[in-house]
């Protein structure tokens, strides 16, 4: 499982050939995920942690502690909003990256 940002689905829905690429390539792993009471605890804390001094948004924290609470690397164009939380395993974008199973 990869957690995926928005951006890169928008991106997609743009016709983008690397966003496209890389939904392709994970297209058949897609879940959804509720949120549960572990995320939002987990988004309340990277908020206390980096929210003034990082400037992490609610939707940022949320997306960050998905991937967080369930140990999975995430994928986004916008390294520079996540690379700062620790225990969070960014892939890069675009490519190249590899979905294992």
């Amino acid at each position: 499982m990869v957690i995926i940002d928005t951006d890169i689905l928008i991106d997609a829905g743009r016709g983008l050939a690397d966003a496209v690429a890389c939904l392709q390539d994970i297209e058949k792993r897609f879940q959804v995920i509720k949120l549960a009471e572990p995320i939002s605890d987990t988004a309340v804390d990277l908020l206390h942690r980096y929210r003034l001094s990082h400037g992490l948004l609610i939707a940022d924290s949320l997306i960050a502690a998905t991937a967080l609470s369930l140990n999975e690397p995430f994928v986004t164009k916008n390294q520079g909003d996540y690379r700062f939380i620790t225990g969070l395993q960014l892939l890069p974008y675009p490519r190249p990256f590899v979905v294992t199973p």
